[in-house]
């Protein structure tokens, strides 16, 4: 906790009790208190900075207690206590109003506590999301080996997502001493990974007569017994594509706190977030002869999640200057879930059948979303911040997860669909907030 700021040596600041009469009008809640001049907010519970009749500001007697809430408001006190020119900015934690306030006088310049009474009344912030995509759910689309048994030759773990920057931009307005309104978008985020495996060793020694020895889902990897026209692969690949859109519309409320280097508000509100996902199988074979084969199975799942949503923000002063948002939001969806499945194969002779399986469910999902931001006023009005996002996703239907190795199923049905994968997004976050 900070200590109490003096007017003079040895003279601490005393604290004095002012009750709450009643809100401020709405007129001057959407910005008409600033605009037509200082007005005494009369939703005060704290207690406020008393300075005496004795104590003066440049040569000025006070005679009543300052108004604060919970921290000197440099734009709502009576003259000669107002100082129109000092307006902190939403999130300033500075000691003071600054140098730009001392024709006021140094000592309130310098020591007059002027914390967050968030008098901005409208504010916004843009940001650079780099994240990365590392879904949960494993799975083989190669194996080397006959009868089930054998070495993994292709599977999720050779497909490297890499971290993809997106955008991420909030914006809120300030509808009473406590409570505002918010609005956060996040896209443009999406991924794409490609990963393959060529095999050129004589399968004759596990049924075939050619070369290339990879192994197939669809038979259980030979567990079913090899196949030609699945098995005996020299060339399995797979591409995956994926993208990330999200909105908040959230009401953040913030309680009276005591004087101190801590400070904390309440987040309620919906959130809506679409995630889709793609994941294409090629496999060659020389098998069966004279023209071999060919397999296509390609997966596509898309989750529009939408949902209730509940949050905490931390406020941790480190310096004057310096501070730590740490924010949880947890938010518990409706998912509506579809996957669209499609295999083609090309035969020995050149024949060419294609099936088509698709699935959709309403299902619950839910998601932790949680940062830590380091947070520098740069300007008055200006903040500089960069931190750490992630995002614990469950409830997803993902292109892996559906991907379907029984091709009955997926040629003749039923429809099916899995709606229980778990992807977490995380990665670091940059960027700037401006108040008004």
């Amino acid at each position: 906790m900070l200590p109490l700021p003096t007017l003079s040596p040895g003279r601490p600041l005393r604290f004095a009790v002012i009750k709450t009469a009643a809100l401020l009008a709405c007129a001057a809640l959407a910005g008409n208190a600033l605009a037509d001049g200082p007005m005494i907010s009369e939703d005060r519970l704290v207690q406020p900075v008393d300075l005496s009749s004795q104590e003066t500001v440049n040569g000025v007697p006070y005679g009543e207690p300052l108004a604060g809430q919970p921290f000197q408001d440099f734009t709502i006190q009576p003259a000669p206590r107002t100082f129109p020119n000092c307006r902190q900015p939403l999130l300033s934690w500075r000691l003071g109003p600054g140098l730009d306030c001392a024709q006021y006088g140094a000592q309130v310049a310098l020591d007059v506590p002027a914390h967050a009474i968030r008098k901005a009344e409208w504010y916004g912030s843009a940001d650079l999301v780099a994240l990365k995509r590392d879904p949960h759910d494993k799975l083989t689309f190669a194996q080397v080996g006959a009868l089930g048994v054998g070495v993994p030759a292709l599977s999720t773990a050779n497909i490297d997502y890499p971290m993809d920057a997106g955008l991420q931009f909030s914006i809120g307005r300030k509808l009473t001493e406590r409570l505002s309104f918010e609005a956060l978008y996040m896209g443009q985020n999406e991924w794409q990974a490609d990963a393959a495996v060529r095999n050129a060793l004589s399968n004759t020694a596990i049924g075939g007569t050619t070369t290339g020895a990879l192994a197939s889902p669809f038979t259980q990897f030979g567990a079913l017994g090899q196949q030609a026209g699945l098995d005996f692969n020299n060339l399995v690949s797979v591409h995956t594509s994926d993208r990330l859109e999200m909105l908040d519309l959230a009401f953040r409320y913030r309680p009276d706190m005591p004087y101190g280097a801590y400070d904390v508000s309440f987040l309620y509100g919906m959130r809506y977030m679409q995630t889709g996902e793609t994941l294409q199988y090629h496999s060659e074979s020389f098998e069966p002869t004279p023209g071999g084969s060919i397999n296509n199975l390609n997966v596509a799942t898309d989750n529009d999640l939408i949902g209730i949503q509940l949050g905490l923000t931390s406020h941790i002063l480190v310096l004057p200057a310096y501070w730590i948002d740490w924010d949880i939001k947890g938010t518990l969806f409706n998912n509506h879930a579809r996957q669209r499945t499609v295999y083609d194969n090309t035969d020995s002779t050149g024949a060419f059948t294609a099936f088509t399986n698709t699935g959709a469910r309403d299902d619950t999902a839910g998601c932790l979303d949680v940062r830590l931001i380091g947070n520098f006023q740069l300007l008055p009005r200006l903040t500089l911040r960069a931190g750490y996002q992630a995002m614990f996703t469950t409830g997803l239907a993902t292109a892996v997860g559906n991907f379907q190795s029984d091709l009955d199923i997926v040629r003749f049905g039923p429809s099916t669909i899995n709606t229980r994968d778990d992807v977490i997004y995380h990665g670091v976050v940059a960027g700037i907030m401006w108040e008004r």
